[in-house]
């Protein structure tokens, strides 16, 4: 697909809004947040619907911050919707659920009611769907939480339900931060990318979009 003039709608946690990037204090407008270096790269219209903590299951502490709650003030205009979650799930969500849940207070239901609201929102759009960067800690969870591979298997679950393309960023990034050498080089948090990591992000969704 050809990206110059496309309108793509970035749908997110911290990392879409562009915490780790350097360039002061407004992330969304930092140059090294990988959604601008994508509108630089390609000539799109990129749109930033990323918001700190938070995550796509409802968590009732959340103010109705999390995914499917967001999605609905997206500009219904986009060419190409790009949902990336799922690591605050993993921090904050204790019920992965089932895959016959519904609802959104389970990372299945929750996952499952994003997918059918955009791809219902979106019909004439290309939506796809980005897996979770490792993360340093990735096996120590809450009881009765799950390790984040298991938050990943979900989304690659549902989005093959769906028939929605998926840029596999945990096994393609070629990042895992509990590598001391790699945490330095692009997660130095061990959660967010900086500007290497938004650098390497950005390639990889470019050439993503590039080939749908």
């Amino acid at each position: 697909m050809e990206l110059k003039g496309k309108k793509i709608n970035f749908l997110g946690d911290s990392i879409v809004a562009g915490v780790g990037a350097s360039g002061g204090e407004d992330t969304y407008a930092r140059e090294t947040n990988f959604v601008n270096l994508i509108a630089k790269k390609t000539g799109a219209q990129c749109r930033n619907y990323g918001k700190g903590a938070t995550s796509i299951v409802k968590l009732t502490w959340s103010e109705r911050v999390d995914f499917n709650y967001r999605a609905d003030f997206m500009e219904r205009d986009a060419d190409i919707v790009v949902i990336f979650g799922g690591t605050n799930d993993f921090g904050h969500c204790e019920r992965i659920g089932t895959p016959q849940d519904r609802t959104i207070d389970t990372f299945y239901g929750a996952v499952y009611s994003l997918f059918y609201k955009v791809v219902e929102m979106f019909p004439n759009s290309a939506v796809v769907v980005l897996t979770p960067f490792h993360r340093h800690g990735e096996n120590l969870f809450r009881v009765p939480g799950a390790p984040l591979s298991e938050y990943r298997r979900v989304l690659l679950e549902m989005a093959e339900e769906f028939s929605l393309p998926v840029l596999d960023v945990w096994a393609e990034s070629g990042i895992q931060p509990q590598l001391e050498q790699h945490r330095e080089m692009y997660m130095p948090d061990g959660l967010h990318p900086n500007d290497r990591g938004h650098a390497r992000l950005a390639d990889m969704v470019v050439k993503f979009l590039e080939e749908l």
